[in-house]
């Protein structure tokens, strides 16, 4: 059930979630299980038209709840002309949300309820598949008025104007009219501008952290000045760059630095999920850093040098997350999805899992 908010008509958009009343930050408004399933491989299965068709109607058949069957027809079709030419291929596409794994048996799933938020680049509400609960959360990820639409993004929100508006076209055929694709020409190239650094940044990082893992550090701290700047401190966005700079900070031998960044990253993690097992795991790794695997390979440890000292005076008064005038060491602690695949323990060099994403 909706909370805070409710689907209505939305101008030029169809339907989309409006919110009847004020809605703070981190608070959740919608938890849902899908109608159903499908894994990625019977999805890859099933390879022509008539097959991928047979499988949805297969799928509609088995669900047994009064009105669920109803509740998929009554989604869009982004490709049909009206209703009467829907097809369950196409309501799949249009609606469906990835768990957000990448493997042969990761799902996607369409929802009643979570199918009805429309798209933002720059969305206030984020979407997350949370495993232990089986069901995807959906929680604000700043400040929302009443009246004001509730939105997620549907494509890469770090993608430029261009980019954005051609898969939005490509796979859900609209064209977004969102507050940054309408901004003036002179404050979209400077919104591209910063959206081209920090897919710069993003690709650079990881490949320079095992040689110069303190120059990566800095590289995190830019992204993360960026993500304040453009995207308004998304936490969703913030959570993995705070992880990333967790993982560099060990390989620097930082580990003071390290546990800042792991407890910004719970802060993070929480506002834009919430409190649930997953949360509560890293929470425990954030408060005893030594726990974690990287952690534990890692024999290198300096003293804080100048990224620890940029860290706290650029973000430690200025955090969305912490609030003005918290100290990082005074946070509440935790860590996002940092996955150590391989260290070598000589060097420290690693190979991580730096960009896991829902």
């Amino acid at each position: 059930m909706l909370r805070k908010c409710c689907v209505s008509p939305i101008a030029g958009s169809g339907l989309g979630v409006v919110a009847t009343q004020s809605i703070a930050a981190g608070e959740q408004v919608l938890a849902e299980k899908p109608l159903f399933l499908l894994t990625a491989a019977q999805l890859s299965a099933a390879q022509e038209p008539e097959a991928q068709e047979a499988l949805l109607r297969s799928a509609l058949a088995q669900l047994e709840q009064p009105g669920d069957v109803e509740a998929f027809w009554e989604l869009s079709d982004c490709r049909a002309a009206d209703d009467s030419s829907k097809n369950p291929v196409g309501v799949f596409r249009t609606n469906a949300i990835a768990t957000g794994t990448a493997s042969a048996s990761s799902r996607s799933g369409v929802y009643r309820l979570g199918a009805r938020f429309n798209h933002s680049c720059k969305p206030n509400v984020n979407r997350c598949w949370i495993e232990s609960l089986q069901m995807e959360l959906f929680h604000a990820t700043q400040d929302i008025s009443a009246g004001e639409e509730l939105c997620v993004y549907y494509v890469d929100p770090k993608g430029l104007f261009s980019q954005r508006q051609a898969v939005l076209r490509e796979d859900f055929n609209f064209t977004c009219r969102c507050g940054t694709c309408s901004l003036p020409e002179a404050q979209g190239a400077a919104s591209d501008r910063l959206r081209q650094e920090y897919q710069d940044l993003d690709e650079r990082a990881p490949k320079v952290a095992a040689e110069d893992p303190d120059e990566a550090v800095d590289l995190i701290l830019r992204v993360l000045e960026i993500i304040q700047e453009e995207f308004d401190g998304d936490p969703h966005m913030a959570q993995r760059a705070f992880n990333d700079g967790f993982q560099f900070a060990v390989l620097a031998g930082d580990l003071d630095l390290a546990q800042s960044f792991l407890q910004r990253a719970h802060e993070a993690k929480v506002l834009a999920e919430g409190d649930h097992a997953e949360s509560r795991e890293l929470l425990k790794l954030a408060e005893n850093p030594g726990l974690h695997p990287l952690v534990q390979a890692s024999s290198a440890s300096k003293a804080p040098g100048k990224a620890q000292t940029r860290f706290c005076e650029d973000f430690e008064n200025t955090c969305s997350y912490c609030g003005p005038d918290t100290s990082c060491d005074k946070s509440k602690a935790d860590h996002e999805r940092a996955s150590v695949q391989t260290v070598s323990s000589a060097s420290t060099a690693a190979s991580l899992d730096l960009r896991s994403l829902d």
